[in-house]
């Protein structure tokens, strides 16, 4: 598995997705586990605790990525984490979510 990337921005937009089609099928526990591992885990490990921003990419193992833009603060990232943290605040009331999206606007 070395060297494979983590798109931080493409697992946020697909949390937000998964969420969305959760309350279409009305699978509780799928929403659940989509708050805690595709919107709340993606947004802690890709937000620059140093800097402030959303990563472009990690690496999944905890390697330095090799791409010279891994660590740029590009707009799609930041917009796929805004809109999964807004959504997943008014799918589930949690004020976290809407704090991280406060602190990524």
């Amino acid at each position: 598995r070395l060297g494979e990337l983590l798109f931080l921005g493409t697992v946020l937009e697909v949390g937000w997705l998964l969420l969305k089609y959760s309350q279409i099928v009305h699978k509780k526990e799928l929403k659940k586990q989509v708050l805690s591992v595709f919107v709340e885990k993606m947004f802690a490990a890709a937000w620059d605790p140093n800097h402030g921003g959303i990563f472009s990419f990690l690496d999944v193992d905890g390697l330095s990525p090799t791409q010279l833009t891994w660590n740029m603060k590009l707009w799609w990232p930041v917009t796929e984490a805004m809109i999964s943290l807004i959504i997943a605040y008014r799918i589930s009331g949690q004020r976290k979510f809407l704090n991280n999206f406060s602190k990524s606007f």
